[in-house]
C-alpha cells in the first residue's frame, strides 16, 4: 500500500500507481523517477534530498523528480525503532544516541528543526559491579574495588600504547602494498615490553579485568569481538566532538522529519532489482519487482538495504549480478550484534539519595561469566535522566547478543531480572514491581540480519568505497557505505545525501547534453 507521512505524522493511504510504460520512461517531458529501497535513515535522506520542491543542491536540475520509497517492514525507520511504554515514555530499541552532539553533526540540525530535547549520557556517573557465578546462574556480586580498577586501567594504557605503535607501523606498510591482516586480539596477545610483560603474564583475575577493558573499547562501539575486528583498520572511522545524547521522545522524531512529504510503500518486500546499461534501448534504466507482483520502473534506483541483508540476498536480488569487486567487498565486511532488553518498574531501586547513575557496568571476574551462553549484560543505561521513567536498558553484544536474540521474551526477561538481583538486594528488585518489558532480536530479524557494520579481519575502508560506488543507474547508501562515519545514524544520513547528490549530478550533466 502506498502511504504518505503527513505533517502531523499520521500515515494516510494513497491509491496505487500502475507500472510505468517503457516508452514513457524515455520521454523528456515527464519527471525523472527514482525508487529508493529501504525507509531507514539513509533511504529517507535520499528521498528528502531529491523531493521537489525544496531541493537546495546547486547542481539540481530544473525538471521534477518523483521519488518512491519501498520498505519491507510495516513501519518507517529501519534500524531506528522507537517504542513507547504504557506511561508514554519512549525507548529506542535500535539506534539510540546522537554520537557527537555538536553543531557539525548533521543530526543536530534535525534535532533543532524538530525542536527535540536530547540528554547527554554521563558515562562516569555510574555503578560498577563484578559479574560472578556459573555459566547458568549469576551469583550475588559486589561493586568493583576502585584501586583494582585503576591497576587494570594502567595495564590497559600500557598495552594500548604498544598497540598504537604496532598499528601505525602496519598502516605505513599498507601504504606500500598489501599486508597480511590479523585480528585485533591476536595482535594484542603478542605485544610485550619492559613496561608491560604481556597479557599471558598476568594472573587470571587481572587478565579478565584487562580483557573486559578491551571489550569496552571494541565490543560496545562496534558490536564485534576483538577476534573479529581487523587489527590494522578496525578504528579508522572518524567521530564528531561532543558527548553522546539520547532523544527524550525517541529517534523516531528524526525519521518523521525526513519522511515529511515522501511517498512510501510499506510492507513491500523486494524480490528483484534489475538494472540496465545505456544501450538497453527504450526500456527503463532500472526496475524493482515486489513479491506481490508489482513492478516499479525508474530512471534510478537507490539501494539502502542493511549490510547483513545484502550479504544474504545479493546473489538472488540483482540482475545482472553486481560487479565482482562489490560482491567481494560485501564478503569482507562484518555485521555486529547488539541486543537490548528494556524494563520499566513501578519504583526506581538503582538510585539512592547520593547516587543517581546514568549507567551500570558489569565486569566478569569469573571465566564462566564470559561465555556467550551466560548472557552477561556488560552495560546498562538508565532512562530516568532522559524521560523521567523508571526504565533500565540492558545491552547484550556479540555472542551473548545472539543468544538473547533467540530467547523467548519471558526467558530473556527472567535472565535480566536475575542479573539485577545479583547486583541489588533481590527483595528491592521484587518490590520495585516490574510493569513492562521490551526485547529486541535484530540478529534474527530478516530485514536487518544484525546490527551495524564493522571492518572484519581482511577488510579495509576501500571495501566501504566499493560498496558505495554506483553501478550505472543503481546507487547505494547506508551506514556500511560511509567510510568516515559507519555504524552511526549521521553516517547513514550523510550516505543518503551523497547518493542523492550523485543522481542530481547525473541529471544536471544529462540536461547539459552530456551522457549519464
Amino acid at each position: 500500500m502506498l502511504v504518505f507521512p503527513c505533517r502531523s505524522g499520521i500515515v494516510a493511504p494513497l491509491p496505487a500507481r500502475p507500472s510505468l510504460s517503457r516508452m514513457a520512461l524515455r520521454g523528456t517531458s515527464r519527471p525523472k523517477r527514482v525508487v529508493v529501497i529501504g525507509a531507514g535513515t539513509a533511504g529517507l535522506a535520499v528521498a528528502s534530498c531529491l523531493k521537489s520542491p525544496g531541493r537546495k543542491q546547486p547542481q539540481a536540475p530544473q525538471q521534477d523528480i518523483e521519488v518512491t520509497v519501498v520498505e519491507a517492514r510495516g513501519r518507517l525507520g529501519g534500524r531506528i525503532c522507537t517504542e513507547h511504554f504504557a506511561d508514554g515514555s519512549a525507548v529506542d530499541l535500535g539506534a539510540a544516541w546522537v554520537h557527537g552532539a555538536c553543531r557539525s553533526n548533521p543530526v543536530m540540525a534535525i534535532v533543532k528543526a524538530c525542536g527535540a530535547k536530547i540528554v547527554e549520557t554521563d558515562w562516569e556517573n555510574d555503578l560498577h559491579f563484578e559479574a560472578v557465578g556459573t555459566e547458568t546462574e549469576p551469583h550475588q556480586s559486589k561493586q568493583m574495588d576502585e584501586v583494582e580498577l585503576q591497576r587494570s586501567h594502567k595495564h590497559f594504557e600500557a598495552l594500548w600504547q604498544l598497540f598504537r605503535m604496532k598499528q601505525s607501523a602496519d598502516r605505513r606498510e599498507a601504504k606500500k602494498g598489501p599486508i597480511v591482516d590479523q585480528s585485533l586480539m591476536t595482535t594484542l596477545w603478542g605485544l610485550k615490553s619492559k613496561a608491560f610483560k604481556g597479557i599471558d603474564e598476568l594472573d587470571k583475575r587481572s587478565q579478565l579485568l584487562l580483557l573486559n577493558a578491551i571489550s569496552g573499547e571494541t565490543e560496545h562501539d562496534y558490536a564485534a569481538t576483538p577476534d573479529e575486528l581487523s587489527s590494522t583498520w578496525w578504528d579508522i572511522d572518524d567521530e564528531f566532538d561532543g558527548g553522546h545524547a539520547l532523544w527524550k521522545a525517541g529517534y523516531q522524531q528524526l525519521i518523521e522529519h525526513l519522511a515529511e512529504g515522501i511517498t512510501v510503500v510499506l510492507d513491500a518486500q523486494v524480490e528483484r532489482i534489475e538494472w540496465f546499461t545505456a544501450d538497453a534501448g527504450d526500456g527503463p534504466a532500472c526496475a524493482v519487482s515486489l513479491r506481490d507482483g508489482r513492478r516499479l520502473e525508474a530512471d534510478f534506483c537507490v539501494c539502502t538495504l542493511p549490510l547483513g541483508v545484502l550479504q544474504r540476498d545479493q546473489a538472488a536480488l540483482f540482475r545482472p549480478p553486481l560487479p565482482e569487486a562489490k560482491v567481494e567487498a560485501l564478503g569482507r565486511l562484518g555485521v555486529g550484534v547488539l541486543e537490548k532488553v528494556a524494563l520499566r518498574f513501578e519504583r526506581c531501586f538503582w538510585e539512592s539519595k547520593d547516587v543517581k547513575p546514568h549507567c551500570i557496568y558489569r565486569t566478569p571476574t569469573s571465566e564462566s561469566r564470559t561465555l556467550p551462553s551466560a548472557c552477561e549484560a556488560p552495560y546498562w543505561v538508565s532512562l530516568r535522566p532522559v524521560t523521567g521513567s523508571n526504565v533500565l536498558v540492558a545491552y547484550f553484544v556479540t555472542g551473548a547478543g545472539r543468544v538473547m536474540a533467540r530467547l523467548p521474551e519471558e526467558e530473556a526477561v527472567s535472565r535480566v531480572l536475575a542479573l539485577l538481583k545479583s547486583m541489588f538486594p533481590p527483595v528491592e528488585v521484587d518490590a520495585a514491581n516490574l510493569l513492562e518489558a521490551k526485547k529486541t532480536a535484530w540478529a534474527e530479524d530478516e530485514w536487518s540480519c544484525g546490527g551495524y557494520s564493522f571492518l572484519a579481519v581482511g577488510a579495509t575502508t576501500q571495501d566501504r568505497h566499493a560498496l558505495a560506488k554506483p553501478v550505472g543507474p543503481l546507487h547505494f547508501a547506508g551506514e556500511a557505505t560511509h567510510d568516515r562515519y559507519p555504524a552511526t545514524v549521521h553516517g547513514a544520513l550523510l550516505s543518503g545525501r551523497r547518493a542523492a547528490s550523485e543522481i542530481l549530478a547525473k541529471l544536471s550533466s544529462e540536461a547539459n547534453g552530456y551522457p549519464k
